[in-house]
């Protein structure tokens, strides 16, 4: 299993969302990272810096038991704490966005992504 970096320790990260929130976001948010982080190391994935196909494929698998909302809103939390651990966002969002809107318009089909699959 892996061990998770200790200079992304994203739950201190999430002390600075205080505030900017409610705090029913904010645990929301913290609980949508915490199943990402989990589902990781889980399939022994490094989940800070994320990779844009394991995004995906948390995305994907998510997909198959979540409301599209709860999917969408996972994908922010994910992005927003990689912001604040100031990770490079920039290659992340544009596939991980793109491949939500997938999930949402594939979700009905049943259709797989095979290049995902391995991931998932």
């Amino acid at each position: 299993m892996l061990k998770e970096n200790s200079s992304f320790d994203w739950r201190q990260a999430f002390a600075r969302l205080e505030g900017a929130y409610a705090p029913s976001s904010i645990r929301a948010y913290f609980s949508d990272v915490e199943a990402f982080v989990q589902w990781c190391h889980q399939r022994e994935h490094q989940p800070f810096p994320a990779d844009p196909l394991i995004i995906c494929a948390f995305l994907y698998a998510q997909s198959a038991s979540l409301a599209v909302s709860t999917v969408k809103r996972r994908l922010y939390a994910i992005r927003r704490i990689h912001r604040l651990l100031k990770l490079d966002t920039r290659k992340n969002p544009p596939l991980s966005v793109v491949f939500a809107a997938g999930i949402i318009r594939r979700r009905e089909s049943g259709a797989v992504l095979g290049a995902i699959q391995g991931f998932a």
